[in-house]
């Protein structure tokens, strides 16, 4: 492009070579399709395949992360954790040092979606109003008027930058999945697995009475991950002290590689979970197979977090403002056939293990929060340096 002196304009230039951001990188989508440069799509909303799509043009919007500065970020981030994948498949199995890799990788990619952002939107206000309330609220009479005037709703977020912020967390936050149990589901059958644009599907069918609690955390009792990385395999992540491999799938389960060979019918309630979680699109580049989920139900339910500020008065003289949320809805998913459990009779907070550490972590920021050197630091801080600060 030029600009008014004639001269070519390599800032302005290089931000339209950046305009077309994915939130799942092209190089995923080449590793289901042989590394050609289209594949074919399933328009779930509209039950209609497209036989053959420029990968280049999915899972991607405009400016999705906001500049052209953010951008290279992510793909700084992605192009590291490429290999995490890429040495699984080489190698058609998982010790321990790759499934630490792949929870990276998994964290990162289901942190990233635009349906994630859709979900979380309401939880970004909320983070606003708070800062909000923070800079205004200073006695009890000012706490009653701001709550009176002001609703989540009514707060604007930098949804790009919030959402940057969110899949930096998701990096720094692979020990909450460190303790889940990995395997990866070997597929030898005539029909693929298939991924979606929202690839990382997270469950939990041993705590599914509880869903109005939040089920599906990193640390939720119960936690199963589901994430294919190409026709032939597929990563599996589960709480072991939730569910064990029935007897048939525990005879032929490889624990030398941590490998499970699974059936047709295993295949199809796997890719059943990619379609259920899908925000708009399913892929493959088997079209005659991506034409067959044409006769399926299409999911209805969306999920996203309920959040509000809730007024309790705890004494005449005192006033105290709450903030609340809640992960609410999503697709029902089918049970996984490798697995036996039992439903929980009651509510487990989270696993002890990441439990354990989180606290731990907790406790190191309240003791920087309470030391005056830390705070006076902090006090010459922007937003994102604080945040680096306290992710301890």
């Amino acid at each position: 492009m030029l600009s008014p002196n004639g001269y070519l304009d390599v800032n302005v230039e290089n931000k339209e070579k950046k305009k077309n951001q994915h939130y799942v990188p092209q190089y995923y989508f080449k590793f289901f399709n042989g590394k050609q440069a289209f594949i074919s799509v399933l328009l779930v909303s509209k039950g209609k395949v497209i036989p053959s799509s420029s990968v280049a043009d999915q899972a991607s919007k405009s400016y999705f992360y906001g500049d052209a500065e953010i951008e290279n970020e992510v793909c700084i981030v992605e192009n590291r954790l490429r290999k995490h994948i890429v040495d699984v498949l080489n190698t058609g199995s998982i010790d321990k040092r790759q499934k630490l890799s792949l929870i990276e990788y998994i964290a990162y990619q289901e942190a990233r979606t635009s349906k994630k952002r859709a979900e979380t939107s309401s939880a970004f206000r909320t983070i606003e109003a708070f800062v909000d309330l923070e800079d205004k609220v200073k006695d009890i009479e000012a706490a009653k008027s701001w709550h009176a005037g002001n609703s989540i709703s009514s707060f604007a977020a930098d949804e790009a930058k919030w959402h940057w912020r969110q899949m930096l967390l998701a990096l720094s936050s692979t020990w909450s999945m460190s303790d889940l149990s990995c395997i990866l589901l070997e597929n030898n059958t005539e029909i693929p697995f298939v991924f979606s644009d929202s690839p990382v599907v997270f469950l939990n069918h041993h705590m599914s009475d509880f869903s109005e609690f939040g089920i599906v955390g990193t640390m939720s009792k119960g936690l199963v991950v589901v994430f294919p990385i190409d026709p032939s395999y597929c990563v599996l992540l589960y709480d072991p002290d939730a569910y064990r491999l029935t007897l048939p799938y525990a005879r032929t389960f490889d624990k030398t590689r941590s490998v499970l060979a699974v059936s047709e019918s295993d295949v199809q309630v796997v890719n059943t979970l990619q379609y259920l979680n899908s925000e708009n699109c399913v892929y493959s580049a088997d079209i005659k197979y991506l034409t067959s989920f044409l006769s399926r139900p299409r999911p209805e339910s969306r999920a996203g977090f309920d959040c509000a500020i809730d007024a309790v008065v705890d004494t005449p003289d005192k006033f105290t403002l709450k903030f609340h949320g809640a992960f609410k809805g999503g697709a029902v998913f089918p049970d996984l056939p490798f697995f036996d459990y039992k439903k929980s009779k009651r509510f487990v907070q989270a696993r002890p293990k990441p439990l354990k550490i989180y606290e731990e972590r907790q406790k190191r920021r309240f003791g920087l929060l309470n030391d005056k050197k830390f705070l006076r630091k902090l006090a010459g801080m922007n937003f994102e340096q604080m945040m680096d600060a306290l992710r301890v």
